[in-house]
């Protein structure tokens, strides 16, 4: 039988594929205008061709070599920036394929690949976000994974600290993150709704016990999975409003864009969330969001600040009444890099 959506979730599916589309772009832009890529301050000529030698022989000398001689903060400020790139193909590999599931009625599998981005991917993007460089150290210098495995029983309370910390700076509804991942006794904690789309049959906690003469979300009815439907499309973008608050504001460091179009990428997302709860009108959600700035078009300079437009913003595009200049507003939004601002602006 063919499935469909429920339409009250449409709102909401659209804000996590406007998660996805932010995220492929930044990884696009990435790809495409070397933003990895790291200059070495050699000291001085002999440094720059005694590294290049070893290079020329193997790579891993050469790095060793620069640990060993004074450019450890140029391995951690290029590695940092790898390594979070890298975490984001491999978070956004599974969310997207996740949201695909949901939006065609596979929830079990839904779920079920949530698990790698949202426990483990996230965590370390969090981690380079509240210290990149003890995150680096402990990767290079210690023999053992252990210090960095966030699953490993000594971090857990690091873990809990860094979640704790960047929560502060999110404004959002009172949603605990931390205690929805990993909680592992919490009713509808995303460990216990994770070990019963991997597994059959559980029965090591009391509030995910299978029920008699059943399997998990095999036998489930449809009331059964309207719920599980209804329970990713409610707690699944508190989440992603969390973890793209975290991951554009690390993206916008490394990249070194300009205020402007940092936080006009900000009140975007929060646009986007808002209308995604669909529990305001816009005049409240604008006001909620904290607007202060106009949108200037990159092409004309024209400002553009009343609810209409503020309403085209939040959908998909906008375009200038001046100039006819159209901004694409459904992923991430390059094209305020191109204004130059005067001190009467």
């Amino acid at each position: 039988m063919d499935f469909q959506l429920d339409k009250i979730h449409y709102a909401r599916f659209d804000y996590l594929n406007y998660c996805r589309h932010v995220l492929m772009d930044i990884i696009n832009y990435t790809e495409n205008h070397d933003v990895t890529m790291t200059t070495i301050p050699f000291k001085n000529d002999n440094d720059k061709m005694t590294f290049e030698k070893l290079c020329e022989a193997e790579n891993e000398k050469g790095t060793q070599w620069l640990l060993d001689n004074g450019y450890e903060c140029t391995i951690y400020n290029s590695a940092y920036k790898r390594l979070f790139f890298s975490l984001l193909v491999d978070f956004v590999n599974f969310y997207g394929a996740s949201i695909e599931q949901a939006f065609s009625g596979n929830i079990v599998v839904a779920w079920s690949l949530l698990r790698r981005p949202l426990q483990e991917t996230l965590a370390y993007i969090e981690w380079i976000y509240f210290d990149n460089h003890e995150l680096i150290k402990r990767m290079l210098n210690e023999e053992s994974v252990d210090t960095y495995d966030l699953k490993a029983k000594k971090n857990r309370e690091l873990r809990k600290n860094i979640i704790d910390e960047i929560y502060k700076n999110v404004k959002t509804d009172d949603f605990n993150v931390y205690d929805f991942r990993y909680s592992k006794t919490d009713e509808y904690s995303l460990d216990g709704i994770l070990n019963g789309s991997t597994h059959l049959v559980t029965d090591r906690n009391k509030h995910f016990i299978t029920a008699r003469s059943s399997l998990n979300f095999v036998l489930d009815d449809e009331a059964g999975r309207k719920k599980c439907i209804n329970m990713y499309f409610t707690a699944v973008p508190f989440v992603m409003y969390y973890a793209m608050h975290t991951i554009m504001k690390l993206f916008g460091e490394i990249a070194d864009f300009k205020p402007y179009t940092l936080i006009m990428n900000e009140y975007n997302h929060r646009l986007k969330r808002l209308k995604a709860m669909q529990t305001m009108s816009l005049e409240e959600g604008v006001a909620v969001a904290e607007i202060e700035l106009p949108i200037y078009c990159p092409k004309c300079g024209n400002k553009m600040e009343s609810l209409d437009d503020w309403q085209a913003y939040a959908y998909k595009s906008i375009q200038c009444k001046q100039c006819k200049n159209e901004i694409d507003t459904f992923g991430y939004i390059f094209d305020f890099e191109e204004i130059e601002f005067t001190h009467e602006q």
